[in-house]
């Protein structure tokens, strides 16, 4: 990654909706990291086996892997994941949006951005 073009670090809180006792994480991540290397990073804190599909949702808006790439044709429109970087979708503290995991067994992941840090030098 070329450090130059690094915006600023989000910190961000993941948590996964529904847990009893809260499962949730606590992750640093450059703002322009891209939405199919944060699903990564996401699997890696998580302790998921990226085995599954997963989308983002933004309001009502999905990003993932497009139909075509899948396999499938879901009836749906959904956006490039390798397109999108994290700062367009989280702008400001306390923004959030959804990762969903394993669309049979639905885990729901809320992610806010707690803290915009300053760009490293």
């Amino acid at each position: 990654m070329n450090v130059k073009k690094l915006r600023s670090i989000y910190q961000l809180k993941v948590t996964l909706n529904g847990s009893k006792p809260p499962i949730w994480r606590r992750i640093l991540v450059p703002s322009n990291i891209n939405l199919a290397s944060f699903h990564v990073v996401l699997q890696i804190v998580m302790g998921w086996s990226d085995s599954h599909l997963h989308q983002f949702i933004s309001g009502s808006t999905m990003y993932g892997i497009p139909d075509d790439e899948s396999g499938g044709d879901f009836g749906f429109e959904i956006n490039n994941e390798n397109e999108y970087n994290l700062s367009q979708l989280l702008r400001k503290e306390k923004d959030s949006l959804i990762y969903e995991y394993d669309f049979g067994d639905g885990w729901e992941h809320k992610i806010i951005l707690e803290k915009v840090l300053p760009k490293m030098h």
